[in-house]
C-alpha cells in the first residue's frame, strides 16, 4: 500500500513540474548552467532509484509469492538502490535548500 501512495505522490509531483522537465530536456544539449544540469541528473538518479526500489521490493516481497534461488542478490540490489536514492535525495535537498528555507515564512 505504501508504494501506491508514493507512486501517486511522485506522479502528482511530476505533473506539477512537467514544464520544468520539458524545458530542461529540450535544452539539455545546449548551453545550460552546471547547477541545472546537476539537478536534472539528480532527478534522473532518483527516478531510476525509485523504479529499482519498487521493482526489487516487489520481487523480494512475499506479496507476489516469487520463489527466488538468489534472494540475497535481489536484496542487495534493493538495499544499494535504496541507499543511493536516499543519497540523491539528500543532494536534491541541499541543491534546493535556499528555496526550502524561505518557504515557512512565506504567506
Amino acid at each position: 500500500m505504501d508504494w501506491c501512495l508514493w507512486r501517486l505522490a511522485s506522479t502528482y509531483h511530476l505533473l506539477i513540474h512537467s514544464d520544468w522537465v520539458d524545458a530542461v530536456s529540450k535544452r539539455l544539449f545546449t548551453n545550460i548552467s552546471g547547477k541545472v544540469l546537476l539537478k536534472y541528473i539528480v532527478d534522473g538518479l532518483m527516478l531510476g532509484g525509485f523504479v529499482l526500489i519498487i521493482l526489487t521490493g516487489m520481487v523480494i516481497s512475499t506479496w507476489l509469492g516469487v520463489s527466488l534461488s538468489n534472494y540475497t542478490s535481489w536484496l542487495t540490489i534493493h538495499m544499494i538502490s535504496s541507499m543511493t536514492t536516499l543519497l540523491a535525495l539528500m543532494v536534491k535537498l541541499a541543491l534546493h535548500w535556499r528555496w526550502i528555507s524561505k518557504q515557512p515564512g512565506r504567506s
